[in-house]
């Protein structure tokens, strides 16, 4: 529209089954239950996940994208977010209770789940990680950043407490330590 007055584009689809090209904007995605395949535009996506079953691709495309766990798998007491992936560079997120899987691409923010043990593997791409903290001190949440000795990291890091950091990378860090009950730890 030529009267358009915002910066961002909401993309709120229902449940099931919905392929999404954003346009060349920033775009918020509401990812809710089914099978997506969404491709974000030429700037800063937002991926926020709600539900429990959501297979498919999330491709962030060009810019700085975030995916938004906070609302997703509540039921879930174990998830994995592998942004690293293979040589495709395709990640992907895993439900331990089941098989199903969601691939992401071009993701390099991340926002996981509040008092769930997640597991968040990154690498040099990855910009921003905010894990919340896990359930307990059995129960942590584990981010882990691989080395890559020909690109240097650029990461901040939110630190809740329940969060193990193991940092094998070289670069520039960032740790912003969020106070409460149970303890961290940066390795």
């Amino acid at each position: 529209s030529l009267n358009r007055t915002g910066t961002h584009t909401l993309i709120d689809l229902a449940e099931g089954r919905d392929v999404v090209n954003a346009p060349d904007s920033s775009n918020i995605f509401i990812v809710k239950n089914g099978d997506k395949t969404f491709t974000g535009g030429n700037k800063d996506d937002v991926f926020i996940l709600s539900g429990n079953k959501i297979t498919g691709i999330l491709d962030g495309g060009q810019g700085d994208n975030t995916i938004d766990l906070t609302n997703f798998a509540k039921d879930i007491n174990h998830l994995e977010i592998d942004v690293v992936g293979n040589l495709r560079k395709e990640g992907k997120i895993s439900l331990f209770s089941d098989d199903d899987r969601l691939t992401i691409k071009n993701i390099n923010k991340i926002h996981a789940r509040k008092n769930k043990r997640d597991t968040i593997k990154c690498n040099y791409h990855t910009k921003f990680v905010d894990g919340q903290g896990g359930k307990n001190s059995s129960n942590p949440d584990i981010i882990t950043i691989s080395e890559d000795i020909t690109h240097p990291c650029n990461t901040q890091f939110v630190v809740s407490p329940y969060t193990i950091i193991n940092n094998d990378a070289s670069g520039n860090f960032s740790y912003q330590i969020v106070s409460g009950k149970g303890n961290a730890q940066i390795k």
